[in-house]
């Protein structure tokens, strides 16, 4: 079911993850005992406050476990540590994991709010302090214990330290990380664990009995942990700075302590100068991507390590330690401890051949146990035994594992190495397009100075819309490349305009999107307690400045573009500035619409925009003409009622049915009368789709959206906004109920506000899911859709949840409510609209013009069979849904072509070739929203649509032709995209009774997640992810994703196997690829034809 590339390729996976290394199945405390027995006068201990031998490091600390045992702690027991940097930390640690407990170390700069909820979700019985630290563990809990000279003194334990038993599989430790609902995880580590990690990596990092190794980390950082551990159980020493030490004169203090090893985050790293540090011999590099700018600093002059670890799997899960030269260095190396594999970011049923990019997946003795009290978030993030694991291939025997998600982007080299590509969840998007931050960081260093330290973010200034903005932030020396202006007056950060070299030079090395639009400059990047760059901090200062201030800085030019000369040029620059997110002295009357970041969404916008002012625009229009100044020309301002056109109504139900339908409301049991009722209204083809089918498939018809809204929500101003935005919208307030054979959409005049708050004690998102299972399954078909509820948590604030159906919203509207809700109880009014029922009556009016378009475009077209290529699973289970997905180069597309546009041509060239047929017809997802109605961008409801593509490669002689033709054909649909699927194959073909377009072409280049903000709170609009969810099409979907275009196909298992559609991928994307050069270079189409081949997908499938 592979290709031999596909089948070679995870044939070397399953080789090189045969066997998972072994676990250590004892506890820390005693392999540290044995070191003790082996060197007790060694030194153990050099701190800023006092030094210590094994020896005494090992009576202190069995001391102390005695002292806890008789306070009451037993085995399970968790003990917070709050520590500053000191001796006493590590006796700490060894004294509670000696008494059978776990400890959780608290970093004493972190808030007392963060440090507070940590201690509650740990529930102690005492916390251990420092003398130092005694006030605040007393704000933290009310039993704290002190743990210094005063309380251990020269007494010896009774009994040896091992007499209190610990099993390899209790707890050790457990480590907080920050949580996506921004509640603290905890990830909990068993001493096998970390007795495993540090069996299987201890030489591999270069530890030695002579190691000096510096604690810099942050106890907040597992890091820290790993090297108390690790040096105790080598012999070496852990030589300990003070905080202000650590902070403020670190390459001294290094010197001072003959430091011999080290683990920084390359952000510090780059603070430092190994003339300063003559005994450091090793360096480790990890918690954020190693560049070879990093490397080139370091190599030659000690040894150089690149470790990686999610703290989920004890600190280092690998190890990159073999590295022959700097360019090789920034890999992660291979799994140590632990076996490595890489699966579909979107599926993690899907293992991915070697040298593919994918999800990395963690197996092995190091995976812990899970998140502290959160079996949601654990399930999500640990997967039990997938079916590719049980089953084995390529003659390895399968088996059952516990796996670990990581979350991050990576893939295998040529050399066996992986290659960490970026989080596969922090990706920012620019205008549309997915960027890594990582690839514009590196791309800037090459520009710049030598030292200079460049951290790349996406930031929203104040004032500006929500759309993100590109920002540089930079640790630069005053040079010729970069010219700096004060922003204001109070600002120590400034402004920095790169000179015309350095965009010549960025403008080479990256595309538009990824180049920033501004430079700050600053005297020091700030970093987290852990060491690594603070980008929350840089994105606040970021939102710091409003857009004035930065654009009076920034609207610097080397090139001054061509100024409107007339009124009309002047208002549509103002539209662009607006909708592009520009700054008006960038946008010249000659420069292409498309050029400057816009798309057919931002397209619709322009024309919507255009006629709040008069002006007759069409995105049909604005594709034809993407200049100002022509445009101009085109535009003829009248004062023309736009309305007129929709004014014309006709009855969308018979006056007769009508009232047999308000009749059979009335004997039923709803509640609702017929003199309740406001409108009656019939369902688009699509919004059928979502109803009727929902409920002959007993699937899903209802969606949930959830917005975080922090601690500070007045409940009843909220409670009246809910009430505002179902007067304003009344969609919203919309039932679907069948009658004469079909679903009607019934608004009532009101609706009792469905709104419930719900206090809960558990982590939030386990309750969203608690209460979106609970509500799917006792959710009754004819009641209104819309609910609020409140889910309110004393620890994680307040979260939203919205229940809607697809039937009442799109991807466009979604944005539209949710901005609504908040404006309003923000003491904004409801926008200007245009309802729903304007739109259907509007669509309803333009039926026979646009059966006129549809007949003409499908006259004597044939029907496209495609599905009967694709052997399906077993029709008599309930269907299945699944995504696969690839990446490919984004492909350099000629300037005036739309990526869509490039998409459906390479769709359409891909069916030809797999069909044998000259011309083919498939589908295509549009907006729906190009009628000629004022705020037609804004309307709430369900305006998506399903339309016919019909491609005739024999009628155009090159790829740049059929390019254009595909793009022409979306232009000259105009507002005939209304017209429902069903609707133009029924009246519009002579095709076979029951033909359906099977497969869908999308290119999603609308914002995925919104970021809204309440009372200095934001969050980002969500929805809940429901396995009920099923594809009506067969779906072939693209996005931009940085400089890669990422393909994903969502389908079912009554329409297609996962393999076959992965079989798909790989035959299509050699389609893209050929199609771009040959695009570029002007090849013709029967040349490319050739070049291509047929396509067999069965040639590839098991019999």
């Amino acid at each position: 079911m592979s290709t031999p590339e596909i089948s070679d390729g995870l044939e070397r996976v399953w080789k090189a993850n045969a066997a998972v290394p072994d676990a250590v199945h004892d506890c820390v405390h005693n392999i540290v005992a044995r070191t003790v027995v082996r060197q007790p006068k060694a030194p153990a201990i050099c701190a800023w406050d006092g030094n210590l031998t094994y020896e005494e490091l090992d009576n202190l600390s069995s001391q102390l476990a005695y002292q806890l045992v008789d306070l009451g702690i037993v085995s399970g027991d968790i003990v917070p540590l709050c520590f500053e940097k000191s001796m006493w930390t590590p006796v700490a640690v060894l004294g509670v994991v000696k008494a059978g407990a776990a400890f959780v170390l608290l970093d004493s700069n972190l808030p007392d709010e963060r440090l507070q909820v940590i201690v509650h979700q740990v529930s102690p019985k005492l916390v251990l302090a420092s003398l130092q630290n005694r006030d605040l563990g007393s704000r933290l809990f009310q039993n704290v214990v002190i743990v210094g000279p005063e309380s251990l003194g020269g007494k010896q334990p009774l009994l040896p330290s091992t007499h209190l038993a610990t099993h390899p599989s209790s707890v050790v430790y457990i480590v907080f990380t920050s949580g996506s609902t921004g509640v603290p995880k905890g990830c909990v580590i068993t001493h096998q664990n970390l007795c495993s990690a540090l069996h299987h990596q201890i030489i591999s990092l270069g530890f030695e009995p002579t190691s000096r190794v510096f604690d810099f980390s942050s106890y907040s950082f597992d890091v820290a942990i790993h090297n108390i551990f690790a040096t105790l159980i080598i012999g070496g020493c852990v030589c300990i700075p003070s905080e202000e030490e650590r902070k403020g004169d670190l390459e001294k203090t290094m010197f001072r302590m003959q430091a011999t090893l080290v683990d920084l985050t390359p952000t510090v790293a780059r603070l430092l100068s190994h003339q300063a540090i003559s005994s450091l011999k090793t360096l480790i590099l990890l918690g954020e991507i190693v560049t070879e700018h990093d490397s080139k600093a370091w190599w030659g002059k000690t040894r150089l390590i690149n470790a990686y670890g999610p703290t989920e799997c004890t600190s280092i899960s690998t190890i990159n330690h073999t590295a022959t030269g700097p360019g090789m260095v920034s890999n992660i190396g291979r799994g140590k401890g632990v076996v490595t594999w890489i699966v579909n970011p979107q599926d993690h049923n899907v293992l991915l051949p070697w040298g593919q990019i994918g999800e990395l997946l963690l197996e092995g003795p190091i995976v812990g146990l899970g998140y502290l009290n959160s079996p949601q978030q654990t399930s999500n993030s640990f997967i039990e035994s997938p079916a590719w694991l049980v089953e084995g291939a390529f003659g390895v025997q399968g088996r059952q594992a516990r796996l670990y998600k990581t979350g991050d982007l990576a893939r295998y080299d040529e050399a066996g190495n992986i290659v960490c590509i970026g989080r596969k969840d922090t990706q920012v998007k620019i205008r549309g397009n997915r960027v890594e931050l990582g690839e514009v960081e590196c791309r800037l260093q090459d520009c710049m100075p030598e030292g200079t330290q460049i951290v790349a973010e996406a930031i929203i200034p104040k004032g500006s819309s929500e759309s993100n903005v590109l920002a540089a932030f930079m640790r630069i020396q005053e040079n010729s490349l970069m010219q700096s202006y004060q922003i204001s007056d109070d600002s120590e950060v400034r402004l920095l305009v790169p000179s015309k070299t350095v965009e010549l030079e960025l403008a080479k090395l990256l595309p538009a999107y990824m180049i920033p639009s501004l430079f700050f400059a600053m005297s020091e990047i700030p970093l987290t307690p852990s060491g690594k760059t603070n980008r929350k901090l840089l994105r606040e200062i970021g939102a710091s400045y409003s857009v004035e201030e930065l654009t009076l800085k920034a609207g610097i030019v080397a090139s001054t573009p061509k100024r409107p000369l007339t009124e009309t040029e002047e208002v549509l620059q103002a539209m662009w500035t607006r909708i592009l997110n520009l700054d008006s002295n960038n946008i010249g009357v000659n420069d292409s619409f498309f050029q400057l970041g816009g798309d057919s969404i931002a397209a619709m916008k322009l024309a919507g925009e255009a006629r709040k002012v008069g002006m007759k625009l069409t995105v049909a229009d604005i594709f034809r003409y993407p200049a100002i100044e022509d445009l101009s020309r085109l535009i003829k301002t009248e004062e023309a009622d736009i309305h007129e056109q929709a004014s014309v109504t006709t009855p969308l139900l018979e006056p007769s049915l009508k009232a047999a339908f308000l009749s059979d409301i009335d004997l039923s049991d709803i509640p609702l009368r017929a003199d309740d009722v406001l409108d009656i209204l019939p369902l688009t083809n699509l919004q059928e789709t979502f109803i009727a089918e929902g409920i002959s498939e007993n699937l899903q018809i209802v969606d949930y959206y959830y917005l975080d809204l922090g601690h500070h929500l007045d409940v009843a101003k909220f409670e009246e906004s809910c009430v505002k935005l179902l007067e304003g919208y009344p969609i919203l307030r919309a039932s679907f109920l069948p009658f004469d054979g079909k679903q009607w959409m019934v608004i009532p005049k009101h609706l009792k506000l469905p709104f419930v708050v719900s206090y809960v004690d558990s982590d939030l998102q386990d309750a969203l899911a608690d209460f979106c299972t609970n509500d799917i399954a006792s959710f009754e078909r004819n009641q209104p859709i819309i609910a609020f509820i409140l889910l309110r948590n004393k620890i994680q604030g307040t979260r939203l949840v919205v229940r809607l159906s697809h039937a009442q919203y799109d991807g466009i509207s979604i944005e539209v409510i949710f901005k609504a809700l908040m404006g309003v109880y923000n003491g904004q009014d409801i926008p200007e609209r245009t309802d729903w029922s304007t739109y259907v009556q509007y669509i309803h009016h333009q039926k026979p013009k646009a059966e006129v378009y549809w007949r003409n475009l499908l006259y004597k077209s044939k029907y496209t069979n495609f599905a009967e290529h694709f052997p399906i699973s077993s029709s008599d289970s309930r269907p299945v849904a699944f995504r696969v997905g690839k990446e490919t180069t984004f492909p350099e597309i000629p300037i005036g072509i739309t990526v869509a546009s490039f998409m459906s041509a390479a769709w359409a060239i891909f069916l030809s070739q797999l069909l044998g047929k000259e011309e083919v017809i498939y589908g295509q997802l549009v907006n729906g929203r190009n009628a000629a109605l004022p705020n037609i961008e804004e309307v709430v409801g369900s305006c998506i649509n399903i339309v016919p593509v019909r491609v005739d490669l024999s009628s155009h002689r090159t790829l740049a032709e059929l390019a254009f033709a595909v793009q022409e054909q979306f232009i000259a649909l105009g507002d005939s995209d209304s017209l429902g699927f069903r609707d133009i194959i029924d009246s519009c073909t002579d095709w076979p009774a029951g033909s359906r377009l099977f497969s869908c072409t999308q290119h999603q280049n609308i914002e995925e997640d919104v970021a809204f903000e309440t009372e200095g709170f934001t969050s980002r609009l969500q929805r809940f992810n429901n396995p009920r969810r099923l594809p009506y099409f067969f779906f072939m979907i693209s996005f931009p994703r940085g400089d890669r275009l990422g393909l994903q196909i969502f389908a079912h298992s009554h329409m297609t196997t996962p393999e076959t559609a992965e079989i798909l991928l790989d035959k299509f994307l050699p389609v893209i690829e050929k199609l771009a050069a040959g695009l570029k270079n002007s090849v013709s189409i029967d040349n490319l034809v050739q070049n291509i081949g047929s396509i067999d997908l069965r040639k590839n499938m098991a019999v």
